[in-house]
């Protein structure tokens, strides 16, 4: 019973984790998509700029030459259309790898849990198989 518990609990935090994966899936085919349109931009283009949720400022574009993105932790770089592109497309990959790595995990956890379970009710139908019938009955258990 422990066990299956233990496994409980590591396809929640597993399907957690996908949770996460999805948003930020979510997310990067939301730059993807603001990246496609930027590329077709001129500049003195007028845009709503998101900054919150569900709120925008307008503004326009004055240089799409170089694109601010974050490189990890604080650290925030300028960097061509066409390299943030390509970083969102590794990002993509990262992600996608895995949630592919996640949803094997989750098979595994599913399959031992299975296992378990059928072993659970065997032990279970041979203990009251053999305390129906009591320890000196003669038939096979």
């Amino acid at each position: 019973m422990l066990q299956l518990e233990m496994l409980k609990e590591q396809g929640q935090q597993l399907s957690q984790q996908k949770s996460q994966i999805s948003m930020q899936l979510q997310e990067i085919e939301y730059s993807k998509n603001t990246i496609a349109d930027l590329k077709n931009a001129k500049k003195d283009t007028e845009l709503m700029i998101p900054i919150g949720t569900g709120m925008y400022v307008k503004g326009k574009i004055t240089n799409l030459s170089d694109i601010i993105t974050t490189i990890g932790g604080s650290v925030a770089v300028g960097k061509s259309l066409s390299e943030v592109d390509a970083i969102i497309k590794e990002r993509e990959s990262q992600m996608l790898d895995l949630e592919k790595q996640i949803n094997i995990e989750l098979e595994k956890l599913d399959a031992e849990g299975r296992a378990l379970v059928s072993e659970l009710q065997k032990d279970e139908s041979k203990t009251a198989g053999s305390a129906a019938c009591g320890s000196n009955c003669g038939h096979k258990h």
